[in-house]
């Protein structure tokens, strides 16, 4: 599989059971540190929209855990720590080691260097951030000892090919770690996460579904369960292209395959606007499955009436005019650019062009990307 060992998928798979516990998380960070041959290991998330879950994902490997090389840090070294501040300026997935710092940046970590050598014996690191979207930081690091060496170039690559199911992993772990802390339970508390939501197994038999999920698959406008309680698209087209990537992500679950999942638009039968599916892998030991479950999960949008829609901390994020975040707020809404015109009493061209400033800055293609990009930034999630 373009040259992926065994061990690899196995740590693919090993990321997923990260997405539906974040407790599993220190574990799969020791795991990973293991598979680098590395010293230790840490996993940094920074979510400003729901900062109560930042501990909860947030974790370091056992040799941090440490209590010794814990307390040590904290006292002599955290004050230095570089990773955050080199990877700001970096792009999501670009992997930074010693040897590509800029002369400015070695500069900068020249204390930093000599005391995780001094202290901890540690010489060379490996990091990168995660998430393409940009509404959270996170980044995962590895550090190395004098044994080991400068990182080499078979480890940046196997990392490249994990970065992507990490990032995916974290972003299926956001709701539910919000859930948990909320509600004190995830799959139980899935209605109160108002996107619709699917668990389901490799022949596209459907698991769990919640209210959001079960009130557009009543709609039968072009996806629904059919008898056998089988997720089913109208379009045959898309149908096979739903199996198809429900197959794929199962695969990389159960540590056969690379697939960190895909979005799809599903036509309605209606002829309104196209529904927005996401699948993703998802391993999961709930007992609601079994044991050792491996499947995937479906996050179903519809961008008609998507519900609980806020569009906070969008106009900080993407840098949007005052214009551009009143209009972003009636996209999301469901408004036509001729609603959206009549409301700010301004031509439908202008409101077509603001609308495709909002679709560059945001990095999205769509009114249905835009508004999964709002409910990716302001997670709707009930409070109690």
């Amino acid at each position: 599989m373009n040259g992926v060992n065994e061990y690899t998928l196995r740590i693919i798979s090993r990321i997923y059971d990260g997405g539906l516990s974040s407790g599993n998380w220190p574990a799969i960070i020791d795991d990973l540190t293991d598979y680098f041959n590395a010293s230790g290991s840490a996993l940094f998330y920074s979510d400003n929209q729901n900062p109560e879950i930042n501990p909860k994902i947030t974790c370091l490997s056992d040799f941090w855990r440490k209590q010794g090389n814990l307390n040590e840090y904290q006292n002599n070294v955290a004050d230095d720590e570089p990773s955050a501040r080199i990877l700001r300026n970096r792009e999501p997935r670009d992997i930074v080691t010693d040897d590509v710092l800029t002369i400015e940046e070695r500069q900068s970590i020249i204390d930093y260097g000599q005391k995780m050598k001094e202290i901890f014996g540690l010489e060379a690191m490996m990091v990168a951030r995660l998430t393409e979207t940009g509404a959270w930081f996170d980044y995962v690091t590895f550090q190395f000892d004098g044994k080991h060496g400068p990182v080499r170039t078979e480890e940046m690559k196997n990392l490249k090919i994990l970065l992507p199911h990490i990032a995916k992993s974290l972003e299926i772990s956001r709701p539910m770690t919000v859930l948990e802390q909320r509600f004190n339970r995830v799959l139980e508390a899935l209605d109160h996460f108002h996107v619709g939501v699917l668990i389901l197994t490799e022949k596209n038999y459907c698991l769990l579904k919640n209210k959001m999920a079960l009130k557009i698959l009543e709609m039968k406008d072009g996806i629904s369960l059919n008898y056998g309680n089988l997720l089913r698209v109208t379009n045959d087209l898309e149908d096979k292209r739903l199996r198809y990537a429900v197959r794929c992500v199962t695969q990389t679950a159960s540590a056969n395959g690379l697939d960190d999942g895909r979005v799809m638009s599903i036509t309605r039968t209606s002829g309104r606007d196209s529904f927005l599916l996401e699948v993703a892998p998802l391993s999961c030991d709930a007992d609601a499955f079994g044991t050792g479950f491996k499947g995937a999960i479906v996050f179903l949008i519809d961008p008609v009436e998507p519900g609980k829609v806020s569009t906070c901390g969008m106009q900080e994020l993407y840098k949007l005019t005052t214009s551009e975040i009143e209009v972003c707020k009636s996209v999301v809404e469901g408004c036509s650019n001729q609603q959206i015109a009549d409301i700010r009493n301004v031509s439908s061209e202008t409101i077509k062009t603001q609308i495709q400033s909002l679709f560059r800055k945001t990095n999205t293609a769509n009114r249905s990307e835009l508004i999964r990009r709002a409910l990716s930034v302001n997670l709707p999630i009930d409070r109690t």
